[in-house]
């Protein structure tokens, strides 16, 4: 169980269950209400397992009861830095709104974009070419989500 810090980036446990010898009595007695209590009422991270790796990075999904909803980190295996946390850290006027990645290839993240021609990005983004942002533009919700492949800088 995790805490994640954003002003200096970093993460610690806040408790590490140790399971090498054996599952320790206070675990066993203990029951899920007791897990599920203490996740609720406190502000603890959680990991379920739920990672991607690609080349250069890692992204790990922490689950949070207190607050009702999951932060995601992101690792550089080069330096061993972490960003992330619950809110998106880019400018929704350049790229859209996209889901957590979902997938990797080689060193790209893949992520779902679900669109309804209505996001300011595709009118001020200067990333898309005009031509771009016109195909986006007739896009309702009733067509199938868009896959976006995006790779980190070093951090």
């Amino acid at each position: 169980i995790y805490q994640y810090c954003a002003i200096n980036k970093s993460i610690r446990a806040k408790y590490v269950l140790e399971y090498r010898n054996k599952i320790p009595e206070k675990i066993l007695q203990a029951n899920n209400e007791t897990f599920k209590q203490s996740l609720t009422q406190n502000d603890y991270n959680f990991f379920f397992g739920k990672h991607l790796d690609n080349h250069t990075h890692s992204v790990f999904f922490l689950e949070n009861w207190h607050k009702g909803f999951q932060t995601v980190i992101y690792r550089d295996k080069k330096s061993g830095n972490l960003i992330g946390g619950t809110h998106a850290n880019y400018n929704l006027n350049e790229i859209p709104p996209m889901a957590y990645p979902k997938w990797t290839f080689r060193e790209y993240f893949i992520s779902a974009y679900y669109p309804n021609g209505r996001e300011p990005f595709i009118n001020k983004s200067s990333i898309l070419s005009d031509a771009d942002k016109s195909k986006l533009k007739s896009l309702t919700d009733d067509d199938n989500p868009i896959l976006i492949l995006f790779k980190l800088r070093a951090f």
